[in-house]
């Protein structure tokens, strides 16, 4: 068994609306000026990979836009990956775009995440961008929004109204719970982790009228080996690829290492569980993981009553906020 120890952060996500739009010195164009408007969620800083989660006041400091304009049938385009900064509560993009009033259509996709080298473009009919993931590697909140405009029935294009990216979670969240249920036997939990998992993907996100479409390809083959995370005494959230987890080879398991006794003479134990066949409270069975999720593994541990283990879904937290958005430009 192969073990690579690797440092987690807690993640995790509220929605958050902010506004305002960059000011031009000519107001004829700042009204014809491509604004965006977009939830912010909370986004771990990984460049650090700390160990504390980011606090509610913290928000996504960016995202990048892409996006397409039609016209005469003809498609061209109009972002190509820029980056949208959030700088002291305003959202700023160089240079700015302004609306094409010839243009029958536009189409936008917005990602959230990953940084512009994990990202590559295909401007083919729908938009689409693929972005590489590695849960090993990097742990972000991977998310991704799409909207389109066309001119109305009289041909006239809406030129004063925000683009609004509504950004959906596209990973999911997995969270590990041990309880010693011995208190007469001193058993210490030393790591858990995952094998048999699809460790590294690449997800083509496509534009759609609403949510963008999501494709995941397995870049790792499901190699057999185990990333042993470390544990600590916070609640530490992994942000794994959504996959299948009832496969007829090479099932995908939770691995359970704890100690039962003290430090200097204790034995070592290490337990395999086969996460398809861990269910929830109400005995269903979890075969997939899927994205915008987030699953609790909640394991007992008792000395020489063996592990009881079960899980919980919910949907990703969110907190909406009862401010007023505002418009990214």
């Amino acid at each position: 068994m192969t073990r690579r120890i690797i440092l987690i952060a807690a993640i995790a996500s509220s929605a958050l609306l902010t506004a305002g739009c960059a000011k031009l010195d000519n107001p004829a164009q700042e009204q014809n000026s491509i604004c965006f408007q977009a939830g912010c969620s909370l986004l771990r800083d990984d460049a650090t990979k700390a160990y504390e989660p980011l606090t509610s006041e913290q928000q996504m400091l960016s995202f990048r836009v892409y996006g397409t304009k039609t016209v005469s049938g003809n498609r061209s385009t109009v972002f190509h990956g820029e980056e949208v900064k959030n700088i002291y509560s305003n959202w700023q993009y160089s240079p700015i775009r302004f609306w094409d009033s010839s243009a029958s259509r536009y189409e936008f996709l917005g990602i959230a995440g990953p940084s512009e080298s994990a990202i590559t473009l295909d401007l083919e009919n729908p938009l689409s961008a693929t972005v590489t993931y590695n849960p090993t590697e990097a742990e972000y909140d991977l998310m991704a929004a799409c909207y389109y405009r066309s001119s109305n029935a009289q041909g006239t294009l809406d030129m004063s109204t925000p683009v609004e990216l509504h950004f959906e979670h596209f990973l999911s969240a997995v969270n590990v719970k041990v309880t010693n249920d011995s208190p007469t036997q001193e058993i210490t939990l030393l790591q858990y982790g995952f094998r048999n998992l699809c460790t590294e993907a690449e997800v083509r996100f496509s534009f759609s009228t609403s949510t963008p479409q999501a494709q995941w390809q397995d870049l790792s083959r499901k190699k057999n080996t185990t990333d042993l995370l470390l544990t600590n005494d916070k609640p530490s959230w992994n942000m794994m690829i959504p996959q299948d987890l009832n496969t007829l080879s090479l099932a995908p398991l939770l691995m359970i290492q704890y100690r039962v006794g003290p430090e200097d003479t204790g034995e070592i134990v290490e337990t395999p569980i086969r996460l398809s066949n861990i269910t929830t409270l109400g005995g269903n069975n979890i075969t997939q993981w899927e994205a915008g999720k987030k699953y609790t593994y909640n394991i007992h541990i008792r000395y020489g009553g063996g592990i009881t283990v079960h899980v919980i879904t919910t949907e990703w937290d969110e907190r909406k906020a009862g401010t007023p958005g505002l418009i990214v430009s």
